[in-house]
């Protein structure tokens, strides 16, 4: 190679180096995946709500207990793959700590159900439908307090319905 290919590709090189180091940089210090506008943050939380508030309104529907355990882990699913949903969205400005709080939250509330199923499941536990009468989680008066919280920062977004 000439002296003046060797220094062209030797500049090429560089800028593509600089380029790459730049978008790591910039990914690296925004803190997540990306911003996102209000009216597309407020879709991602609306429609992950929605997924949620569905799952958990199946679980109310069962009519034997092994459907009841197989609604839960439905229903567990979902909410944690909202959960991944709301960590790999872009986020609005100012509303950051929100995301990661429902994140979070989700995520203890998917385990939560899971571990019903699971204990529903357990041949020591002989439950009959009709004996229970409902099943509360902590979690989803957390989840709606941070849905609230949202909501009162300007996100049109409801809270779960009980179900």
């Amino acid at each position: 190679m000439s002296n003046r290919t060797t220094r062209l590709a030797i500049v090429i090189a560089a800028v593509v180096v600089a380029a790459f180091v730049a978008a790591v940089a910039i990914r690296a210090f925004s803190g997540g995946p990306g911003t996102a506008t209000k009216p597309e943050y407020q879709a991602t939380v609306v429609d992950v709500r929605n997924r949620v508030d569905y799952a958990y309104a199946q679980v109310g529907k069962a009519t034997s207990i092994k459907q009841l355990a197989d609604a839960l882990d439905q229903a567990s699913a979902v909410v944690a793959q909202g959960a991944k949903d709301l960590d790999h969205a872009g986020v609005a400005p100012g509303f950051g700590d929100l995301n990661g709080q429902l994140s979070d939250k989700l995520r203890q509330f998917s385990g939560s159900m899971a571990d019903t199923a699971a204990q529903i499941r357990d041949p020591s536990f002989q439950p009959s439908l009709g004996g229970l009468n409902s099943i509360g989680f902590t979690e989803w008066d957390d989840v709606n307090a941070i849905l609230a919280k949202m909501k009162a920062k300007g996100l049109r977004v409801e809270l779960l319905q009980r179900h």
